[in-house]
């Protein structure tokens, strides 16, 4: 409750009638400059003009990973496993990748995203996230490059790059074990396009 913005926030939110009321009285409220960032997230889920600006801001910066820090990349692949996760974006955000020339930089990434999303703790969610590509013929391209990114590069210990670079692979062989199980339901999940109950 340090800023006006949360003041006021938490005001409307106190006073509304309901959740509706509050969240008309939201989206009126007078934000300058950045403070409509601490409640931007919530909104990209209902309000598309927001969450096409995500995505667009987004692919800026997955067209142009290799001009950050690894720090940067790391952050920003945190960014998207939790907005992918949480539903803010679609899996198809990444559809921006080019998957048939992997570097090094754009080989991490992904991995470190696609392990993120798969290895959630809600397997349902997971599915769920997988399936929405399976749902629309426009996405048949996406599909089938992340099929095969996930079958050919998430489940080997190291891997080579167009480039020529080795990328070796940091998870306990506990860990592949279960990434191999979520890997197939995720597989299942974009061929099929419906919820694959599995025994984990």
């Amino acid at each position: 409750m340090n800023t006006d913005a949360r003041r006021n926030i938490f005001c409307i939110l106190m006073t509304a009638e309901d959740y509706l009321d509050a969240f008309e009285k939201l989206n009126h409220l007078d934000l300058r400059n950045n403070q409509d960032r601490e409640i931007y997230m919530s909104f990209s889920t209902t309000d598309r003009k927001l969450m096409l600006a995500l995505q667009y801001n987004l692919w800026d910066r997955l067209k142009d990973l290799k001009s950050l820090t690894s720090h940067q990349r790391k952050n920003l692949a945190q960014l998207v496993v939790h907005l992918i996760n949480d539903k803010s974006l679609p899996l198809s955000t990444l559809k921006v990748i080019e998957y048939t020339e992997m570097d090094k930089t754009k080989l991490k990434f992904l991995k470190k995203v696609l392990t993120g999303i798969l290895m959630q703790k809600d397997v349902d969610n997971m599915q769920e996230i997988f399936i929405k590509p399976a749902l629309s013929e426009k996405l048949g391209l996406f599909r089938e490059s992340l099929r095969l990114f996930l079958s050919h590069f998430m489940l080997q210990k190291s891997i080579t790059t167009t480039d020529g670079s080795s990328v070796e692979s940091d998870l306990s062989p506990e860990e592949m074990e279960a990434l191999k199980k979520r890997v197939k339901m995720a597989e299942k999940c974009m061929t099929l396009g419906k919820v694959v109950f599995c025994n984990m």
